[in-house]
């Protein structure tokens, strides 16, 4: 790390420089691609052989696998229209957790809906989050989901948290353990 930016090869990263472990964390990897759903596949793919590469855990990769997956999947979504479309993925090891971190410029309409499904993700227990997001995506079949967020909690056994900047760009940080 160098002067508070995230580097990869060698190349600062403005969408990682306030990152959570950045600075006190080991980068392990790191993705900056156009925010298409095309790219959410190639994201968990890579990741998920990052991980068994680094790791050998098969639990670890699973857990890693959804984790990626929904994160760069709503970053994806939620995107501002525009020239900026892309995402930052960037995976951290912090002591005994595994950080991922996916920044975006979000679309602002969206980030309201955002802000309330991780409060009431996060005001239950994971697997009863995931239920309680299922019945609600049962009831609800012509609105959005929202499943993506409660797998990430109860799957991928990880908390969350959202950082937004002054420049529209958001930052959705999922913290697991090893």
């Amino acid at each position: 790390m160098t002067r508070g930016h995230a580097v990869s090869a060698g190349i600062p990263s403005p969408w990682l420089a306030s990152r959570p472990g950045a600075e006190s964390g080991r980068l392990l990897f790191y993705l900056r691609l156009p925010a298409d759903f095309a790219q959410v596949e190639v994201a968990r793919l890579l990741g998920a052989e990052f991980c068994e590469a680094a790791y050998r855990d098969p639990a670890l990769v699973q857990r890693m696998s959804v984790i990626i997956h929904e994160c760069v999947e709503n970053a994806v979504k939620y995107a501002a229209a525009g020239a900026s479309r892309e995402f930052a993925l960037a995976v951290f090891a912090e002591r005994d957790q595994v950080v991922v971190s996916v920044c975006s410029a979000a679309d602002p309409e969206q980030l309201p809906s955002l802000r309330a499904e991780l409060v009431r993700v996060a005001s239950s227990e994971p697997r009863g989050a995931f239920a309680a997001a299922l019945a609600r995506a049962a009831a609800e079949p012509h609105q959005a989901a929202r499943l993506g967020l409660a797998r990430v909690r109860y799957e991928g056994e990880a908390e969350l948290s959202l950082e937004e900047h002054g420049d529209g760009r958001i930052c959705l940080t999922a913290r697991g353990s090893l």
